[in-house]
Formats: C-alpha cells, sequence, structure tokens
C-alpha cells in the first residue's frame, strides 16, 4: 500500500498489517477468508471538507504486480443530539436535497455530465448535501461529489431479513466505503423499512465499514430506531422532532 498526494509525490506507507491471504494449491482462492487491517503513516494530512475536498490516491499492489489506485479523502466526523453534524471537529450544517434517479428529458439513464450539472447547481444555490433515493447510485456520481464536496447519504432500497436484501446492504457498503463524500448509511426509505432486519443490517454496515453511522428513514418502526445511530423522519410536523430530541 503506498498513499500519494495530489501532485503525486508519496505521502504515506504500509506501517502495519494484521494478516496475510494465502491460497492452497492449484486455486485461485485463500483458504480462509480474512479482512486484513492496514495502517498507514500521514504526516500532517491534507483533510476533506465541503469547502476544500482534498483527495488522495492510495495504489494497493500485490505480490504479483497487479495494482489498482483508489482515490480517498481522510477526515473526521461527530454527530451530536443538540448540534447534528461535524466534518473535521467543525460544525457542519447539511443543506441538500433528495435527489431521485431520475431527470427530464433522459429518464434513469442519466449522463455523468448531467450528475455534474446538478452538482454544480446544488452548490451554487449554497447546498452541500445529496441523498440517493433511494437505491444506490452510480459510482461516476459519488466520484463527482468527492470531487467537489458534497457529503452524501447513501442508501439501499428495503430493509427485510431475507438474504437478499442483506446482501444488499452490505454490497453497497462494500462497493461504495471508499468514497469521500459518503458520511453515513440508510438502510431504507418509508414504506421500504419492513417490520424485521434492522439488526441484520447493522451488522452487514459493520462488517465492512465500521467508520460511519446508519440510518433509517421510517421513525417509528421500534426495531430500526434501536439499532440505527440517527433517526430519519419523513413528513412529520416540528413538534415531533422536539419530542424525540428530547
Amino acid at each position: 500500500f503506498a498513499l500519494f498526494d495530489t501532485a503525486g509525490k508519496q505521502v504515506g506507507t504500509t506501517v502495519a498489517s494484521s494478516a496475510s491471504l494465502t491460497a492452497a494449491a492449484n486455486t485461485s482462492s485463500p483458504t480462509t477468508a480474512i479482512t486484513p487491517t492496514v495502517k498507514i503513516a500521514v504526516a500532517n494530512p491534507e483533510l476533506w471538507s465541503v469547502a476544500r475536498p482534498y483527495l488522495y490516491t492510495l495504489k494497493v499492489t500485490t505480490d504479483s504486480g497487479d495494482a489498482k489506485n483508489v482515490s480517498i479523502g481522510i477526515y473526521s466526523t461527530k454527530w451530536t443530539g443538540d448540534m447534528g453534524f461535524y466534518l473535521n471537529e467543525e460544525h457542519v450544517k447539511i443543506r441538500g436535497f433528495c435527489n431521485h434517479e431520475s431527470f427530464g428529458g433522459v429518464g434513469m439513464a442519466i449522463p455523468d455530465r448531467v450528475n455534474l450539472f446538478r452538482t454544480q447547481g446544488l452548490r451554487s444555490v449554497g447546498g452541500n448535501g445529496w441523498r440517493m433515493s433511494h437505491n444506490p447510485v452510480s459510482p461516476p456520481l459519488l466520484d463527482i461529489l468527492d470531487r467537489i464536496g458534497v457529503v452524501s447519504m447513501d442508501e439501499t432500497r428495503e430493509l427485510h431479513s431475507d438474504p437478499i436484501s442483506i446482501m444488499n446492504m452490505g454490497a453497497m457498503v462494500k462497493r461504495d466505503r471508499n468514497h469521500a463524500s459518503v458520511v453515513i448509511w440508510s438502510y431504507c426509505n418509508e414504506g421500504g423499512c419492513g417490520s424485521d432486519g434492522a439488526p441484520e443490517f447493522r451488522n452487514i454496515t459493520e462488517k465492512y465499514d465500521g467508520t460511519r453511522p446508519t440510518l433509517g428513514n421510517r421513525f417509528g418502526n421500534q426495531e430500526m430506531d434501536a439499532t440505527t445511530d440517527v433517526e430519519g423522519f419523513s413528513h412529520k410536523a416540528g413538534s415531533v422532532f422536539d419530542t424525540y430530541n428530547q
């Protein structure tokens, strides 16, 4: 593992790794599934923020010489009941929209340049947040949000305890966890928030990413309310917010 800044200068290398993968003879798969933990030391890192979305390039190289570059951001987040969201220890009020995966004239087949236009339009009116509605989005959209400096709530479609729904949640988290723009995971929205499956969704989310909080947009779903970190409200009066906050 090696980390490079925007100028292409190497600024970090692996300082610790918890495990390695080995494969049995005549096979291409590891004999045991292992999730290694790798630590990289970076002196005085540039932090990713909505004002300055600084991205590093992480280069991952295998012993066989295969390599892949991944864009990542370094930052910290915190959510509180009184003040809300903090990014790099600074309070940030998230202003954004619930963006459905459709656009006039092109429908669901949204070209990347249209999502770039939408993101720039959001920023031009003072926006800094993008909520996915209500399904995993195309990775190029997340690339755009990473680079322009927009925080996002990444959301899957439905919460249920069946294996496919749980697998879909895990697949989204695993796919999108390296995107700096993603600051919270959402299990579901309104009618898609079933009556069971929240513990399983939390387990699969923490398996693939234990650094971001979780949310579900169905206030009153007791099992989900008890297993998420941030509460989601839809079409509720302000008094409901106040009572819940108390």
